[in-house]
């Protein structure tokens, strides 16, 4: 994720201090055929994350974080552009 994008993440949070919010860190399957471990990956990309919105005044009881490996691909593998897609942070906001 950019600076860009966490500073806009971190600035809409700071408005909405009692939201929970989900971090869900996502992978395409590069390296599972060699036995690489996306969940893991997935799991550490959204903890980064939230580490990030934590140094910037986030508090951190309000994200929780979830990896999903290649679990939840948006585009179907195989597709033009699927590896750069399914290899995403996204944010969910409990309601």
């Amino acid at each position: 994720m950019t600076e860009r994008v966490i500073g806009e993440a971190a600035s809409i949070l700071k408005k909405c201090p009692g939201a929970r919010v989900t971090i869900e860190g996502h992978a395409n399957r590069d390296g599972e055929w060699r036995g690489f471990d996306n969940l893991d990956l997935s799991m550490r990309r959204a903890e980064r994350v939230r580490d990030e919105l934590a140094r910037r005044g986030i508090d951190p009881a309000q994200l929780v974080v979830k990896g999903y490996g290649s679990t939840r691909p948006l585009l179907p593998y195989g597709a033009p552009q699927a590896r750069e897609m399914n290899r995403r942070v996204q944010f969910t906001v409990a309601k």
